[in-house]
């Protein structure tokens, strides 16, 4: 099966499928901007994001997993991604009840990350929507 700009086909020449694309940002203003997330993807790495960040990948289709790790706490999901489908999460790394005052008593304090994943989007209808002439 051959592969170029994001399609898939076989050795007939009929298309089998669209690659999927990944995007990790870490720009939320609910972010404390301190401290790496190391992203793994599949148990690979895939990203170590800085507050501001975003890192996009082409992906297969099928099933994933996502594990984020601060050094403090980590996460991790599952999700799939379908057939050209653009699969966006956003990390954000926040301080919990207590963090700042250990900060200020021990140099450290525990960071916290919550993972949000945004509603799915088809590269096939991004192209389509973008086509449409703007209605009066």
């Amino acid at each position: 099966m051959a592969q170029v700009s994001g399609l898939r086909w076989d050795n007939t020449g009929t298309v089998v499928s669209m690659a999927s694309r990944l995007t990790v940002s870490r720009n939320s203003p609910a972010d404390v901007q301190q401290r790496q997330v190391i992203v793994r993807l599949d148990g690979e790495p895939f990203a170590i994001l800085l507050f501001g960040q975003t890192l996009t990948r082409e992906i297969s289709p099928g099933s994933h997993r996502l594990r984020f790790d601060n050094t403090w706490v980590k996460k991790t999901v599952e999700f799939k991604a379908a057939d050209g489908e653009e699969v966006n999460y956003n990390v954000i790394n926040r301080a919990g009840r207590f963090t700042w005052w250990m900060v200020a008593v021990l140099g450290a304090g525990p960071m916290y990350l919550t993972v949000e994943r945004a509603p799915a989007e088809s590269r096939s209808a991004q192209s389509s929507s973008a086509a449409l002439p703007n209605a009066p």
